[in-house]
Order: C-alpha cells, then structure tokens, then sequence
C-alpha cells in the first residue's frame, strides 16, 4: 500500500526511511486498528462530544456515546484512573479526560476528549512509534483550564539491595519482554536491547526515561507483575 495515505518511516541512523513493505497483518483485526485521517477523526470526535450528533442526524448511538468513556475498572498506581471502553480516563491539569492512543510499524496516534469542555485534540504521524505528547499537551494548554503542574515533583529515594532483589526477572506480554535486573548497585530494565535506570519514586514505583514503571504483587505480596501505562507484563516462572 503506498497511496492515498502517508508512509510509515523509522529513523535509521538520522535518516527517515520508509519501512518496506507496509505492514497489513488482519491478525491484528479483532485487536482494532483502523486506516483513516484527521478529517474522518474529526467528525467522529464532535460526535462524540455531542451525543452522537452529527451535522443535525444521530451518527452514534447516543447510548454509544455515554458507554464508552465510563469506568469499567480502576488502573493501579494511578490516583482515580480508569478504564472504559477502549478509552483511559484520568485528570490533566485538574480537567477530566478521556483518551485512547496507539503505535504501529511507522505510526502512531492519541485521540484526547475533555468531554466536558467539548473539547478534543487528535494527534497522528507516521513515524514509528510517535506519538507527540508535549504537542497534545500544548493544545490542552492553550484551550483547555489547566492547573500548572504541582512544584513538587516526586524525588528520587534509594532502594535497598533486598528490595530490588524483589523485582528482578523476566516479564512477558507476548511479544514483548522486558527483563529487570541490578547491575552495580542499581536497578535496570532491558527492552528491546535498551538497557535504562529505573529510579525510585515511591513504594514499588520506578520511573525512567520512558515513564513510570509500577511492580504489583498478588494477594501473597510476591511481585507477579509490571505495569507501563495501560502495558501489563505478568513475569516469568
């Protein structure tokens, strides 16, 4: 596939370069995944903001419309975040948000509603991976009622050797991996070949370069899983 749509690229030693061939795979299909475009995004956005009203006729169910960003279960880690239907819900600057974000081989996407501003930014480019944060984060700013973030920023604290002891393994969510390990002291992650610090922020909670990183024990207290966002990885035995 190479027309009407914008090529997938990835960064091969600070060059752009089309990723050959584009990549189709339908066992991808049930997971969702869509071809479309700003302007298509658009038009389904202001749906969405008004009941599923759009241009005078009922595009969406409004029944639709009031399901998909309600919580159907309450993320770890995250004050009050949630899950609805296929949207993470959470506040930003003090404003309710609800969002739903994606990457594919030389793409990546977030579509942001803050229903109750009728507002929503949708973001889309087409290298791999990109998803553009501080931008939506920008034209949240400059529409949206954002409260500065708090001055405080969580500091890093030490973790003693038998605390990360606990974390270190394998963790698996097919495909992917990500292996957690100390190296002189510290505690590192290694994914897909990258090697970063994790750095405590708080009680099981790590950050790095790539965000934040949660260990969840199960009801015995053993860490049986990692959580990145809305990634889970269960570890391996």
């Amino acid at each position: 596939m190479t027309h009407p749509l914008a090529l997938g690229h990835n960064v091969e030693k600070e060059a752009a370069v089309v990723i050959r061939p584009a990549p189709n795979n339908v066992a991808k299909y049930p997971g969702g995944s869509i071809y479309s475009s700003v302007s298509e995004l658009a038009r389904f956005a202001v749906a969405m903001l008004n009941g599923g009203r759009l241009e005078g006729r009922q595009a969406l169910p409004a029944s639709v419309v009031e399901e998909l960003p309600k919580p159907q279960v309450y993320l770890p880690g995250e004050e009050r975040a949630f899950y609805g239907y296929g949207l993470l819900g959470f506040e930003s600057g003090g404003v309710k948000t609800v969002s739903h974000g994606g990457v594919s081989s030389g793409y990546g996407s977030t579509i942001m509603f803050a229903p109750e501003h009728k507002f929503a930014v949708i973001v889309l480019t087409n290298r791999n991976g990109a998803t553009l944060p501080r931008t939506r984060q920008r034209a949240m700013q400059l529409a949206l009622p954002l409260k500065p973030d708090p001055a405080e920023q969580p500091r890093p604290q030490p973790a003693s050797a038998e605390e990360m002891s606990r974390y270190t393994g394998k963790y698996a969510h097919a495909p992917q991996t990500w292996e957690v390990f100390v190296k002189d002291g510290k505690l590192f992650m290694r994914q897909e070949g990258k090697e970063s610090e994790l750095t405590k922020l708080g009680p099981a909670r790590f950050g790095y370069e790539r965000g934040e990183v949660l260990f969840v024990p199960d009801e015995r207290g053993a860490v049986q899983h990692i959580f990145m966002g809305l990634y889970a990885a269960r570890r391996a035995p």
